[in-house]
């Protein structure tokens, strides 16, 4: 029943994502086949359920128990992966981090926003050294992934979307080095450049 569901929610959004905000998706052959992390920039609400439809298999993703007020968007959310933590340990960075590496070697495809939180401007922010840990410690790689229009669609100061095009590109992986001879912060920190440096590049 959960997997009639999450397949009816995905088809709905799909298509209303085609049809109002006409979804383009490129890049699927860059995400490998092994599971991995989905590293997007962030402006808008749209961002979650618009890759999670693109994203060719099931993602999972840490959300805050405050979203899951709302039934529908509960339902939706629940539906396409989201996991609920209290807003208490949202806030403690170590919680939400061994969760995460417990999903990520369990076999879950992954879906983080290095940045923290939406864009005000809908440019990219500092990103947080979170995904970059992550991808070491769970020894998985990170899909950068470049989204464009949903801060055009849906800034952090509207209610409801506008009907403007969307398109997510999914990035070439970055791959945790198999050299360990280096300071693992000083990899965590090439790692999270390399990122960086992918999504401005591709934005």
């Amino acid at each position: 029943m959960k997997n009639l569901f999450y397949a009816l929610t995905r088809c709905a959004l799909w298509i209303y994502f085609k049809l109002y905000h006409r979804l383009t998706v490129e890049g699927i052959e860059n995400i490998p086949s092994v599971n991995v992390i989905v590293a997007p920039n962030h402006c808008s609400y749209l961002d979650p359920p618009a890759v999670g439809t693109a994203f060719p298999r099931r993602l999972t993703s840490i959300a805050w128990e405050g979203l899951f007020k709302s039934r529908f968007f509960s339902m939706i959310i629940t539906a396409l992966g989201a996991v609920k933590v209290s807003h208490q340990d949202a806030k403690k960075a170590a919680a939400v981090l061994k969760l995460s590496i417990e999903l990520l070697r369990s076999g879950h495809d992954l879906m983080i926003f290095p940045e923290g939180q939406r864009s005000p401007t809908g440019e990219l922010m500092p990103l947080e050294g979170g995904v970059a840990l992550m991808a070491l410690k769970a020894n998985r790689p990170i899909v950068p992934v470049v989204i464009k229009g949903s801060f055009e669609a849906l800034p952090t100061h509207l209610r409801f979307p506008r009907p403007k095009k969307i398109t997510i590109r999914f990035l070439p992986p970055i791959w945790p080095p198999s050299d360990d001879s280096k300071d693992p912060k000083t990899i965590r920190e090439e790692i999270l450049r390399k990122l960086e440096e992918a999504l401005r590049a591709g934005a």
